[in-house]
C-alpha cells in the first residue's frame, strides 16, 4: 500500500468535524473479501465511516494500514470475513476458484498464493454460521459500543 499521502491542514479540525457530523471517523477494514487502502484514511480523517473490502492476504499490509490510521489518531477496525475454503468455492459465481485449481489463474489467494488470516481482528464473522443481517448487526453494535456511531 502506498504511503505517499501529503497532509494539508483544513479550516475545521478533526474534533470539530466529529462534533458536526455526530460520529468519529473510522475505517472498517474487511479482510477476506475481494475489491484497495490509503483513500480510506482520507475519509476517516474527514470523520466519515469508510467501509473497505479487500482480500488483503498479508498481515504486514493490514498492519501498515492500521499503523497509518493509528499514527493519525484515527479509528481502524479489522473485520475478518471468514468462511471455509469449500464454502467459498461453492459461492464463487465467476468460477475463479475452479480456474485457479486448473492452473488457469496464477497466484490466486487461498489456492496457489497464501492468505494469512488475521490473528486479532476486532470482529470475526464466520459467514457459514451467520447471515448478512446478523453480520451487519454485529458490526454496527461494535461501532456503537466503541463510540464511532
Amino acid at each position: 500500500m502506498a504511503t505517499n499521502i501529503t497532509f494539508h491542514a483544513g479550516s475545521v479540525d478533526g474534533t470539530e468535524r466529529a462534533r458536526l457530523m455526530q460520529q468519529k471517523g473510522v475505517t472498517v477494514w474487511f479482510t477476506g473479501l475481494s475489491a484497495s487502502g490509503k483513500v480510506s484514511k482520507l475519509f476517516a480523517d474527514a470523520s466519515c465511516i469508510c467501509a473497505t473490502a479487500f482480500i488483503s492476504p498479508y498481515r504486514a499490509d493490514r498492519a501498515l494500514a492500521r499503523e497509518l490510521h493509528e499514527q493519525a489518531g484515527l479509528g481502524f477496525v479489522e473485520v475478518f470475513i471468514d468462511a471455509p475454503l469449500h464454502v467459498v468455492e461453492q459461492r464463487d459465481p465467476k468460477g475463479l476458484y475452479k480456474k485457479a485449481r486448473a492452473g488457469e489463474i496464477k497466484d490466486f489467494t487461498g489456492i496457489s498464493a497464501p492468505y494469512e488470516a488475521p490473528e486479532n481482528p476486532e470482529i470475526h464473522i464466520k459467514t457459514d454460521e451467520c447471515d448478512v443481517t446478523e453480520s451487519v448487526r454485529r458490526i454496527t453494535e461494535y461501532l456503537t459500543e466503541k463510540g464511532f456511531i
